[in-house]
């Protein structure tokens, strides 16, 4: 049964993706993220099923056993709908469609899809330097400089505390039980770059962060898909291990990759502003890889103060933290 719903899960998110109808190149791009996060292995039948039309969301909402999956399964569908904007009006039907298949109350649906809609809208606007509410955070102590030492940059100085302060406050979000919370981790890492752009004379526009963004394999898309993948098999482990243990294990991982990728993220972005953007792309993104190695480890020093974080975070001040107020 477990296998049943993955492939149920996975049919519904490949359903949500083409449900405008797109078959583009980013269309496709999706697909193959949502197939891969969620079971490389079973993705080609479950591709096959869905776009030869031999399955129903109807089929596919019947092998959701729990309300709590079937509201994940509602709110994923939602998210991929908004990853790349405002829902449609074809995928607003299919999202009504869905809603009803999956039994999901109207109130909630109603205040999920505004909620999705809200983190979609931030990403799409153009960013602000207003840098995330303070997080209790310990920066390591630097080591005395020698007279002949050249004195440290103090804006390298403060974007390193800026990078530290995202990267907790964003991967707590992980560890919220609002698994809408996902999709405000890509508007919080282009603030990231913002600001860090900003601290070194560069205004950039948003199509500028997302492009820098897409170097380096960050996307609304990519992280919302494994995101709620490390949500949902957690869910299923629960069921065989105990719910709250499987739920700790999938939440503290994905607290750990999201800390990571944001830290290293921040890490590339400083280096390629600092040096007055003349780092080719091929080596921001070899920092990229180097520094989320090194912030894996690294998060085991601050996986308390993300904690911290993910306690003083609801879904009202996560919502005006995105929207720049």
């Amino acid at each position: 049964m477990q296998e049943r719903e993955k492939e149920a899960m996975a049919a519904i998110c490949l359903m949500a993706a083409v449900a405008d109808g797109c078959k583009s190149s980013v269309e496709h791009a999706k697909l193959k993220e949502i197939a891969q996060a969620l079971d490389a292995q079973m993705s080609a039948a479950v591709v096959q099923r869905v776009l030869l039309r031999k399955t129903t969301l109807a089929d596919e909402a019947a092998a959701l056993s729990t309300p709590d999956i079937r509201m994940l399964a509602f709110e994923m569908a939602v998210c991929v709908c908004d990853a790349d904007g405002v829902a449609t009006p074809e995928e607003q039907e299919f999202l009504n469609r869905l809603s009803d298949a999956l039994s999901i109350p109207p109130v909630a649906a109603l205040q999920t899809q505004s909620h999705a809609e809200d983190f979609a809208m931030a990403a799409a606007k153009e960013p602000s330097a207003q840098p995330p509410p303070p997080a209790p955070v310990s920066v390591p102590v630097c080591a005395p400089q020698t007279a002949w030492a050249a004195e440290p940059d103090p804006v390298d100085a403060q974007v390193d505390t800026v990078v530290l302060k995202h990267a907790i406050l964003v991967g707590g979000l992980e560890l919220l039980p609002q698994s809408l919370s996902t999709m405000a981790i890509l508007p919080l890492q282009m603030k990231l770059v913002y600001n860090i752009g900003a601290r070194y004379g560069y205004q950039l526009d948003s199509g500028h962060i997302k492009e820098f963004l897409a170097v380096l394999g960050v996307g609304m898309t990519s992280q919302i898909v494994e995101g709620f993948a490390r949500r949902f098999l957690g869910s299923l482990a629960g069921r065989a291990g105990g719910h709250a243990m499987g739920h700790l294990s999938g939440a503290a991982t994905g607290a750990a990759v999201t800390f990571a990728a944001t830290y290293a993220l921040g890490m590339a972005a400083k280096k390629y502003y600092s040096s007055g953007r003349t780092l080719s792309m091929a080596d921001v993104k070899a920092l990229f890889s180097k520094s989320t190695d090194e912030a894996k480890t690294l998060y085991s020093r601050y996986a308390g103060e993300v904690a911290q974080s993910a306690k003083s975070t609801n879904m009202s001040s996560l919502l005006s933290v995105v929207r720049g107020r």
